[in-house]
């Protein structure tokens, strides 16, 4: 029971979409994400969402983007969203629960664009001195029929002038033309402009599944986290975020290592690495040293590192409690061949493998058996299992910063500062 990776899945887990498909039939859906965090805001005895932060993602990749920050959408941050599937918000029930079980689904969703919020106030101010929304029907209601009523005596006297031989001076057109003149009028003296066109919107989106938000978050993580690195260490020091070693960690490592490479030094964070098969050929890139230079002609541009898919920088790698199974593969190799500072704390401690045993019970589950062990040479034996790897820096993430990710905020990093410092250190004193 002590041993890693040894789980029994339930069978539901298998019919059940995380993006709304399930196969199970008594599967409903899954919960609904759209890749914002919102806050609500009272306006005039009312009140809408107020969209605080979109996840953005790869834009162009349904798989990897947030759903309102795609291209044709128009949801900004700072829109207010006040209705969903017609339903208006309110501050008791949030967003989340209006897309239980929408997973996969279109989503209609009212907004104001920031730049008709003050118009909207104005609305919701209006409807609460005019009693509520019945108040405003009732207003209009007599407003028309006072409409009406001109527009049907002007008709009648159009009639009598062409029964006496007189042109008709107002057709149809023109009285409605009149009316819409004078309902407008009518609204700007309660204070609402409706000279600029509609107030609000209704736009159809597809809500996402989980594994989409994250993907998407992932995205905008690790962008903000290169862009910190960039600038604080004055574009001398690179950053790459590997989230597992199978095929998406693959990518990842190989989207940005061209660049990031290209530095003096090199951030490898495996952070919440959930582990994989990759291991010996990312190590193997990372310790590809450069075999020379080529050394162009003046003024035909700059000194080029040969081969160009080489390390030639140094090396800090970033780990927590999070990095699992074939990340602590990784970074316990990183630390026994020396390939730089190993800085966080010490991993989960499970690298018994499983796979080829495995068995499949009669109600359609699985259950993961143990079914090999992992051997480090050179005096390590058995270490990792139940252990992990220990970093040469140890670096804990108190639970104060996490207090400022609720407001929204930019959460400091003792982590990566640290792997900052040391990278900065070590190209100080070479």
């Amino acid at each position: 029971l002590g041993i890693s990776h040894c789980s029994f899945s339930d069978p539901t887990d298998a019919e059940c979409d995380e993006d709304g498909g399930g196969g199970g039939a008594s599967f409903l859906g899954a919960q609904g994400q759209l890749g914002l965090r919102a806050s609500w805001q009272a306006i005039e005895r009312a009140g809408a969402w107020r969209v605080e932060q979109l996840t953005k993602g790869d834009t162009w990749d349904a798989r990897y983007s947030g759903p309102l920050a795609r291209p044709g959408v128009g949801i900004t941050e700072g829109a207010f969203i006040i209705a969903v599937n017609r339903t208006k918000v309110c501050a008791e029930v949030s967003l989340e629960q209006m897309l239980a079980n929408s997973s996969g689904a279109e989503v209609l969703l009212t907004y104001v664009p920031p730049q008709n919020a003050a118009r909207y106030a104005q609305v919701q101010g209006m409807l609460h001195r005019s009693g509520g929304v019945d108040g405003l029907r009732k207003l209009v209601a007599s407003q028309r029929k006072s409409l009406e009523g001109k527009g049907a005596q002007d008709r009648k006297k159009g009639k009598k002038n062409k029964e006496k031989g007189k042109k008709e001076k107002k057709g149809p057109e023109a009285v409605q033309a009149e009316a819409d003149k004078q309902l407008a009028q009518m609204l700007r003296g309660m204070s609402i402009d409706v000279s600029e066109g509609p107030i609000w919107r209704t736009v159809r989106v597809k809500a996402v599944g989980l594994e989409t938000k994250r993907n998407a978050s992932l995205r905008d993580l690790v962008e903000d986290r290169s862009e910190i690195v960039h600038s604080m260490t004055k574009g001398r020091v690179g950053y790459i975020h590997i989230p597992d070693t199978c095929e998406l960690g693959f990518a990842e490592f190989y989207r940005y290592y061209g660049r990031e490479s290209e530095r003096e030094a090199l951030i490898v964070d495996l952070r919440c690495n959930g582990g994989g098969y990759a291991t010996e050929l990312l190590l193997k890139q990372l310790r590809n040293p450069p075999l020379g230079f080529n050394m162009l002609r003046p003024g035909r541009g700059k000194l080029q590192v040969s081969p160009e898919m080489s390390t030639p920088g140094h090396l800090v790698l970033l780990i927590d409690e999070n990095t699992s199974s074939d990340g602590e593969v990784w970074a316990e190799a990183f630390k026994r061949f020396g390939m730089g500072k190993v800085v966080g704390v010490r991993t989960w401690g499970g690298v018994v493998s499983v796979g080829g045993a495995d068995l499949e019970t009669i109600d359609g589950g699985e259950l993961s058996i143990p079914y090999q062990h992992y051997y480090t040479p050179g005096g390590g034996g058995y270490v990792l299992e139940n252990h992990g790897a220990d970093p040469d820096v140890e670096v804990h993430w108190p639970p104060a910063p996490l207090a400022g990710a609720a407001a929204g905020e930019r959460r400091p990093d003792p982590q990566l500062a640290e792997a900052m410092r040391i990278a900065e250190e070590v190209l100080a004193q070479s």
